[in-house]
């Protein structure tokens, strides 16, 4: 890297599903932005998820590249062609899947002995463990974002409540956890896509336990200035944007709630469809077929986010406010453009440093 020390470059690994991979993507285009190489290492049916909402970045002129290596699926015990956690057939094949991710090392670090210029600085999923081990190999510094505990309010959770990492239900992911959590000791730093104005005493508070080496530099979408580029980001729909805009325009403003299962569930309209009439079709108390929310506590809350009232116009109020924010914290002198500033210092120091290491 001594030849080239003054090219920063910033290898990417984003976790295979939607919604990790998104913000990643985002973030490869706003680190390109800032002048840096930028280098993705994906997987064939993972990268075809984001290859339209990139193009145009790459196109013009942004020095992104997508590398694209075979995922071990067959090696691991999937089915052939399954690299996404949404297309498991089945959540008794999770520790397979972790065992391709696994498997991934190998091939990427061959990569890495052929990079040029050699990377300066890898960003990985917190649900991947082995990076922090190739970072060490190469000397070259980690950061990787991940939502963590110690928070300065006091929330309560039950055990069921508590996300996969520390969930016992999946005993044979004991060792992945162990690895991940391994891994977060030894990153090198921490990148976040939120804006320290949105969580500020959590950030706060984060630092306290991580050091200074925590970068908010979100929200990281804001690097698309079309929406056409946002919707195309992931995976591609099920349904026709002209149908959706139909169906919704055919209802009264303020009249429609919009729930999101998450990039990981794959229940079909025709499946709720059903199960909703036939559960309703019973008579029974709810209880008796599972029901954890009562109805009554249902329209309350939907009441509440779409009251035409004084406090649905101060919820509303507050959305617009924290949106004002956070396109202001992307902007010049904004809180995460500086972040974004410090991040690209600190891995510019990283760098050099070891580029004296090799020419001495």
């Amino acid at each position: 890297m001594a030849s080239q020390s003054h090219q920063l470059h910033v290898v990417l690994i984003p976790f295979m599903t939607q919604g990790h991979l998104i913000p990643m993507i985002d973030m490869a285009i706003l680190l390109a932005q800032r002048g840096l190489i930028v280098t993705i290492i994906s997987t064939p049916l993972n990268a075809s998820r984001f290859n339209t909402s990139i193009s145009w970045a790459i196109e013009s002129g942004l020095l992104i590249r997508v590398i694209q290596l075979r995922f071990p699926s067959h090696e691991a015990g999937l089915p052939e062609g399954c690299e996404t956690m949404d297309n498991l057939p089945s959540r008794e094949l999770l520790a397979n899947f972790y065992v391709a991710i696994r498997m991934l090392q190998q091939p990427v670090e061959k990569l890495f002995e052929e990079m040029k210029p050699s990377p300066s600085c890898i960003i990985s999923d917190a649900n991947l463990a082995w990076p922090a081990d190739t970072a060490r190999k190469f000397q070259v510094s980690e950061s990787e974002p991940f939502v963590v505990p110690g928070l300065p309010h006091r929330i309560t959770l039950t055990r069921a409540q508590l996300p996969g990492a520390f969930s016992s239900n999946f005993s044979d992911l004991n060792d992945t956890r162990r690895e991940i959590r391994a891994a977060e000791l030894v990153a090198d730093g921490v990148v976040v896509n939120s804006f320290e104005e949105l969580e500020a005493e959590y950030v706060k508070e984060y630092r306290k336990v991580k050091g200074d080496k925590i970068w908010c530099i979100g929200p990281v979408s804001v690097c698309h200035k079309e929406d056409i580029d946002k919707a195309q980001r992931g995976n591609n729909t099920s349904t026709d944007q002209n149908q959706c805009l139909k169906w919704l325009d055919s209802w009264e403003p303020s009249s429609v709630v919009y729930a999101c299962l998450g990039s990981l569930s794959n229940i079909t309209p025709p499946t709720v469809n059903r199960a909703w009439v036939r559960l309703r079709s019973f008579k029974l108390p709810e209880e008796k077929f599972g029901v954890l929310v009562k109805w009554e506590e249902v329209q309350k809350a939907i009441s509440k986010v779409m009251d035409k009232g004084p406090e649905g116009r101060k919820r509303r109020e507050r959305v617009r406010k924290l949106g004002v924010m956070a396109n202001k914290a992307m902007e010049q002198g904004g809180s995460s453009n500086h972040n974004i500033a410090l991040l690209i210092e600190n891995i510019k120091q990283h760098a050099t440093v070891h580029s004296s290491k090799d020419t001495s």
